[in-house]
Order: structure tokens, then C-alpha cells, then sequence
């Protein structure tokens, strides 16, 4: 296993105490809120196929909510 390996594996085992920790009440709204953003830098994006966002209410929703402003 190389160096980063093991650094990815440690950094999803933060994360996942992080989010442990988070779930129990253990931080403030705003705490929550940049610990969030911390992570996010660390998380890549899931693209959807177009298969997948139709079979999606919520991203339904977003375009019946754009269309009608």
C-alpha cells in the first residue's frame, strides 16, 4: 500500500468520525457549517447520466421551480 493510499484511507476515517460526531450533536450550527465546507474540498462530484435525474423528483422539482420564475 503506497503513502497516499494510506493517507486516503486516514482522511475517510476523519470524515467518517467527523460525520459520526456531527450526527450526535457534537457541533454548533456554524461549527457544522464549515467542517462542511472542509470536507467538501475533499469529496468528488458524482456526475448523474441523464437516465438518473429523470427518475429524480428532487432534481424534477429544481427544474419545474426554474421554469416557472
Amino acid at each position: 500500500m503506497s503513502i497516499e493510499d494510506i493517507q486516503i484511507k486516514a482522511l475517510n476515517t476523519l470524515i467518517g468520525a467527523v460525520r459520526l460526531a456531527h450526527s450526535k450533536g457534537c457541533f454548533s450550527l456554524d461549527e457544522a457549517g464549515e467542517i462542511s465546507n472542509a470536507v467538501s474540498v475533499f469529496l468528488v462530484p458524482q456526475e448523474e447520466s441523464p437516465d438518473e435525474s429523470s427518475n429524480n423528483p428532487k432534481a424534477e422539482e429544481k427544474v419545474k421551480s426554474k421554469s416557472k420564475k
